[in-house]
């Protein structure tokens, strides 16, 4: 895994997979990431111009050694990781040295942040379950991919704005929701959670979207009639 700056962009690259984390518009950032050795120049359904933020990124140094070694054997042990700080107005991203991406208010409160379970490290809580955070399957017989991302879910939390459909249940957090226009039903791929940071997937034609308890997960799927990779965005309040 290797973090670096790019421009007003933050990149993470993990092998085949690259990450651009960078500002869209005022208090928001936009979230990509491609299995290809080039980023997707197209804009999609982001067509209203927003205004141009350069970002304040700090980059700090901390002490990575795993607390066994914090005797004589410190100094031939010793391990240190980079935390870095992306603020774009009233939000703030971090990336510590795993590449796990935390995000938070102008008052430092955490919004959300990526959910991750494997054991890497055994500092920290570890599992054999294996699930990243941002993960990209091959869609077989085609060149495109299925992008799943997942985000700490909360208890008291709630997922609204996700569009109309013939029920009475606004709050859709653990459904499945196809992402359609139909007689029935109107799609909208932006919903509001209750902590306040809002999400605006970008997609065309059908797509699915899963809303799980725990962990929260996002599905999205490029399907060979759109022509298009899904991207994702999100800003706070």
């Amino acid at each position: 895994m290797h973090v670096c700056v790019e421009q007003s962009r933050i990149l993470i690259i993990d092998g085949k997979k690259t990450l651009w984390l960078e500002p869209w518009g005022r208090d928001a950032f936009r979230v990509r990431m491609t299995g290809e050795a080039v980023m997707d120049g197209q804009d999609w359904a982001l067509t209203e111009p927003v205004e141009e933020c350069v970002p304040e990124v700090t980059v700090e140094e901390i002490d990575t050694t795993d607390p066994w070694y914090a005797t004589e054997e410190y100094a031939h042990y010793h391990q240190t990781g980079k935390v870095y700080t992306v603020r774009n107005g009233k939000i703030t991203a971090k990336i510590n040295p795993e590449g796990w991406i935390g995000y938070y208010n102008q008052k430092g409160e955490l919004l959300t942040e990526e959910y991750w379970r494997n054991r890497n490290r055994i500092n920290r809580y570890c599992t054999s379950l294996r699930i990243d955070a941002r993960e990209l399957k091959p869609i077989p017989g085609s060149t495109d991919y299925q992008l799943t991302m997942r985000f700490e879910a909360y208890d008291d939390e709630k997922i609204f704005g996700m569009g109309q459909y013939q029920d009475r249940h606004l709050d859709k957090k653990g459904a499945v929701l196809e992402l359609a226009h139909r007689n029935s039903q109107s799609s909208v791929p932006f919903f509001d959670l209750k902590q306040g940071i809002r999400f605006l997937l970008e997609q065309s034609g059908h797509r699915y979207c899963q809303l799980c308890r725990q962990p929260y997960r996002v599905v999205c799927e490029k399907h060979e009639e759109d022509g298009l990779l899904h991207r994702g965005g999100r800003h706070a309040l």
